[in-house]
């Protein structure tokens, strides 16, 4: 019979510790949990937390179907304060949990307008490069459907932000495109968020010169 060396089991038993770890930031939650207090941006409430998984594109010009992978990094998105419609947001990854990035949003009946300093926000989920307002409530009917290759989406604007609607994408139906990929035509970074009324399902930025896609999806 075989015996397994002292050092491997203390090797096993680090990384068991370290896996733990990792996952603190969500493991007491179960995906009910997390849906029933996520951040719900038609009705902002301090105390709603969403939870976000970190996702990579390959190069979109690589494959008619570029494969996207799920990464380790989580990232919680929380409503810590409320002043009349002023709302902050604070994010914090799970890589980095002493760390909290904080912006303040505008809810309006125009949808939701991101603050920001001269380099942008400090949102790691909304990379804007300008302050813009994201439609909520839109009647969809107007907007030509999404063109999805694999993660990337090939539709454009004529350098500047549009909408578009995918009638079903991860198990919910009806859901908006809010892109923008303007930034592309001087070598920044395009973005595009997946949504409806309520709930941001999946953010990317997509680089100028990589082509790849860099980005945050929503845990349920």
């Amino acid at each position: 019979m075989k015996t397994i060396p002292f050092a491997a089991i203390v090797i096993l038993i680090v990384l068991c510790s370290c896996e733990k770890q990792n996952l603190e930031i969500r493991s007491d939650l179960t995906p009910q949990d997390i849906c029933e207090n996520c951040v719900q941006f038609d009705q902002l409430e301090v105390g709603q937390v969403s939870y976000y998984e970190q996702i990579k594109g390959e190069p979109y010009y690589q494959s008619d179907d570029p494969a996207i992978k799920y990464l380790p990094d989580t990232l919680s998105l929380k409503v810590i304060k409320k002043e009349g419609n002023i709302f902050t947001l604070e994010e914090t990854l799970k890589s980095k949990p002493q760390e909290r990035f904080s912006y303040n949003i505008e809810l309006s009946s125009e949808g939701i307008s991101f603050f920001k300093d001269n380099t942008g926000t400090t949102s790691n989920i909304f990379p804007l490069h300008k302050l813009e307002t994201i439609k909520l409530t839109e009647d969809m009917s107007t907007f030509p459907q999404a063109k999805m290759k694999g993660w990337y989406i090939e539709n454009n604007c004529e350098r500047q932000p549009c909408y578009f609607q995918i009638e079903q994408f991860s198990g919910l139906e009806k859901l908006m495109v809010f892109l923008d990929y303007s930034p592309m035509a001087y070598d920044g970074n395009g973005f595009y968020a997946i949504y409806n009324q309520s709930m941001f399902v999946r953010m990317v930025s997509v680089g100028a010169w990589t082509a790849e896609g860099n980005g945050w999806e929503l845990i349920f």
